[in-house]
């Protein structure tokens, strides 16, 4: 074929926007004569992409999104964590206190100090510095309810007392009592009749539950062991390192 857009001699199309003679587009927006793109904001010739240039106001725009998720997000955290650890230091449930097994009602009878007083309940926190060694006196009943009498001599040399009978459960290491017009739950966990007896309370005068956890002693003083055992099973109830006392001792109460 002729020259003006035929056939070349070696059966190419001539260079009017058509093959060349290497079989290759032409460089006006089609293929290089290596067969790469030119590089307006194509590959360049090594296969890479050339630069893009962006604005002032995009990478603002953008930063801002940056910013406004990270708040987004330390907010959130803020709210979640507290309840995530309120969740995992909330005083434990009625339902996962362990009782001492074959508990014995009528071996508890008699007189008791109260050593260690454990609660994140307000009304303790308030009264704390005024709290001293209490005496407790036990009395098993035929039914097997179980009356408490407590009594305490206050800094004013005043004598403050309290009793109430506490009803027994499902179970003989379980009772029931009423304080504020409110059901009590309270349960022996663990007891060696001449020495100690460690007790978990699950009041419900708040809307939450609260747990109160003490520890009585047949005599005034008690093994360091005992009163270490007391400090862990109460931290690990949840109550709060500053607010488990050992009561300071004190004289009693005259008898009533």
């Amino acid at each position: 074929m002729t020259p003006r857009g035929h056939m070349t001699p070696r059966g190419h199309m001539t260079p009017r926007g058509h093959m060349t003679p290497r079989g290759h587009m032409t460089p006006r927006g089609q293929m290089t004569p290596r067969g790469h793109m030119i590089p307006r904001g194509h590959m360049t010739p090594r296969g890479h992409m050339t630069p893009v240039s962006c604005s002032a106001s995009s990478i603002r725009t953008t930063c801002n999104i940056l910013l406004l998720t990270c708040s987004l997000e330390a907010d959130v955290m803020r709210v979640l964590l507290p309840l995530l650890a309120a969740l995992l230091c909330c005083p434990a449930a009625s339902s996962e206190v362990v009782p001492q097994a074959d508990f014995n009602v009528q071996a508890v009878a008699g007189n008791w100090y109260l050593i260690g007083f454990a609660t994140n309940a307000q009304w303790f926190v308030n009264r704390r510095a005024s709290m001293n060694v209490g005496t407790a006196i036990l009395t098993p009943t035929a039914d097997g309810d179980l009356e408490v009498s407590y009594s305490s001599l206050s800094a004013d040399g005043s004598c403050w007392r309290m009793s109430h009978l506490a009803k027994k459960a499902e179970v003989p290491e379980k009772f029931t009592y009423t304080s504020w017009g409110k059901a009590n739950d309270l349960y022996m966990v663990e007891v060696k009749y001449d020495e100690y007896s460690l007790t978990h309370t699950v009041m419900s005068k708040d809307s939450d539950p609260t747990a109160v956890i003490k520890l009585y002693s047949r005599a005034v003083d008690l093994r360091a062991d005992l009163l270490e055992n007391f400090k862990q099973f109460s931290l690990k109830a949840g109550i709060l390192p500053e607010n488990i006392a050992f009561l300071p001792k004190s004289a009693q109460c005259p008898a009533a």
